[in-house]
């Protein structure tokens, strides 16, 4: 209504606001290889003083000249600081970090109750807008795609070398039979560890571990370690029975107390320094403990552990081969 009195357009409001403040470019200098646009506007005292920009004048048809403040207001705001966009269409990011909680977790939660928010017309949704989810949440996304076949890939070639070793799946699933106990202590370690460490250093007790990759890596490891020392036992038996061939029930027990008593010490020598050598990675507090420390905690919880699967190899090969000399025998 202003500008309408003063028969003042928008278009020369704007144009005004341009030289005076932005700079309306001119020309174009060229120099060598270089070009440089040429600029007219207010020097920055004018422009760097909002009291002064009210001063600015604009020339009506008639040729009067009247201030800016006459036909618009002038305030201070914050505004963005950089205008982006994605495909073709303007971005805006909100950004938070979880705090005593996985990325997962929260972003379901997050998005549960902003989808609430929108169905329940409880924020003004504009038409046309969209919301997707990404930094370290798509992140553990794709890592776990890629875990999703890497791993099973994992188990099927650690099974495929043992039965190669072998050359029986029975005697390859006995000697995978103490693999879930191991990963019970893995999984034991990794929940109670921030209880344990608050015991250990008396410090107050710090977030949950939440399964990360790193996580996911530990107990691949664990797995690896945990089939190592069945093969190591599983293989003495084995080469035991086939020399000596028992025939009653006795003989087959003394053979495999024979062989686990003299594989067990081997074993137990590769469970003690892989623990001694954790110790120090479980207790490191500088850069990069928070990648390593989950990734150490399923191996550390899984050797202590293995200590009692030490026994199940033995034990179920014990028993298969007491029902395999039966039936040899048509007991």
């Amino acid at each position: 209504d202003r500008m309408a009195h003063y028969g003042v357009s928008v278009a020369q409001v704007n144009n005004v606001i341009e030289i005076a403040l932005g700079g309306k470019r001119l020309t174009t200098t060229v120099e060598g290889r270089e070009r440089y646009p040429v600029r007219v506007r207010y020097e920055r005292e004018l422009r760097d003083n909002l009291e002064e920009l009210g001063d600015v004048l604009i020339t009506t048809p008639s040729g009067a000249q009247i201030p800016i403040t006459e036909v618009a207001d002038i305030r201070s705001v914050v505004g963005p600081a950089a205008i982006r966009g994605v495909n073709g269409q303007l971005v805006g990011y909100v950004m938070f970090n979880p705090v005593d909680i996985d990325e997962t977790t929260l972003i379901e939660r997050v998005q549960e109750r902003v989808q609430q928010a929108i169905d329940n017309k409880e924020v003004d949704w504009p038409k046309g807008y969209s919301y997707r989810w990404v930094g370290q949440y798509k992140e553990a996304q794709r890592a776990n795609q890629r875990l999703s076949f890497i791993i099973p890939i994992a188990l099927g070639v650690i099974f495929l070398l043992v039965f190669l070793h072998f050359r029986s799946a029975s005697t390859t699933l006995f000697v995978f039979s103490g693999v879930p106990l191991g990963a019970a202590g893995g999984a034991l370690m990794v929940r109670y560890w921030p209880w344990m460490q608050h015991l250990i250093t008396g410090d107050p007790q710090g977030p949950p571990i939440y399964v990360t990759v790193a996580v996911i890596v530990g107990f691949i490891a664990l797995l690896g370690v945990l089939v190592e020392d069945g093969v190591v036992i599983g293989t003495y038996i084995q080469q035991l029975y086939d020399k000596r061939k028992p025939q009653s029930r006795a003989e087959i027990r003394r053979v495999v107390v024979e062989a686990g008593s003299r594989r067990i010490r081997p074993s137990l020598m590769t469970t003690m320094t892989t623990i001694i050598a954790l110790v120090p990675v479980l207790l490191t507090t500088g850069r990069g403990s928070d990648v390593m420390q989950p990734m150490a905690l399923p191996v550390f919880g899984g050797m202590c552990i293995e200590l009692l699967t030490l026994f199940v190899v033995p034990t179920a090969m014990c028993a298969w081969l007491e029902a395999r000399g039966r039936r040899d025998r048509g007991e």
